[in-house]
């Protein structure tokens, strides 16, 4: 719903200031200690009260906070004990809330999914073939990045595979661990593994763009996930472009890139 996003926002917004000003405390972290703890949960839950406040400081003479913690608590109490929501239980409503997102919510699209393959594969014959993790690997691919096949499955524009920032990028990645690597993939492209085909089924393209003034040299590299297409500024160093792909590479929560 427009209202749920426009919440997420908020939250997202003042959980980020939040945590500016947990880093700026002098104070020692014991992150240990349950009254930490409890401070933790009652600070994320002062969150959604500051959001509704803000929308009572614009006019707004409803009971916010009263409305949307019934509507947030509705979501998971069917069939659960938890009657209401507060600073203490706030951890709870977050796992129940992403079991009910990810597993109950799903249940009936997976279970026809199930059917399917079983009317194909009946169960007790594929149960025999693959292992849990041969099928996963069969679905998903490898989540071990290939750089050589992505370099050989890469065309350039603009620039060609011995230019200085192309040069520089590919170091960047096969610097990065494995769990990285995939961080990087799923910016550039949208997927976190390669399936069985693997970079062959598709090219991967790294266009390079001119670099003309300061600003232009302040950019973050961008894509478009769904064209496999990457523009990379010419950095004036190797230093200033890793710092710009670890930025661009850590700013892809919430489909924001």
């Amino acid at each position: 719903k427009k209202q749920d996003r426009k919440l997420i926002r908020e939250l997202i917004s003042l959980q980020n200031s939040f945590r500016k000003g947990q880093n700026s405390t002098k104070e020692p972290r014991t992150d240990s200690s349950d009254l930490v703890l409890g401070k933790r949960r009652k600070s994320m839950f002062e969150l959604i009260r500051a959001a509704s406040e803000k929308d009572l400081k614009r006019g707004k003479l409803e009971d916010n906070f009263s409305r949307r913690l019934q509507r947030m608590v509705s979501d998971v109490a069917l069939g659960g004990d938890m009657k209401s929501l507060n600073g203490d239980n706030y951890d709870e409503y977050l796992s129940q809330m992403t079991y009910k997102l990810l597993v109950e919510n799903s249940a009936t699209q997976v279970a026809a999914i199930k059917n399917g393959l079983y009317e194909v594969i009946p169960k007790h014959i594929l149960t025999k073939l693959l292992t849990p993790g041969e099928f996963c690997t069969l679905i998903e691919g490898d989540r071990n990045i290939n750089i050589d096949s992505w370099k050989t499955h890469t065309k350039y524009k603009g620039g060609h595979e011995s230019t200085l920032q192309v040069q520089w990028f590919w170091e960047y990645v096969e610097g990065l661990d494995q769990k990285s690597r995939q961080r990087v993939l799923q910016w550039a492209t949208g997927w976190r593994s390669i399936g069985q085909s693997g970079f062959g089924h598709r090219k991967f393209t790294i266009e390079l763009t001119a670099v003309k003034c300061d600003e232009d040299d302040q950019r973050l590299p961008s894509v478009a996930t769904c064209g496999f297409h990457m523009w990379l500024p010419k950095y004036t160093d190797k230093e200033h472009l890793f710092k710009k792909f670890e930025r661009a590479v850590a700013e892809t929560a919430f489909g924001l890139c």
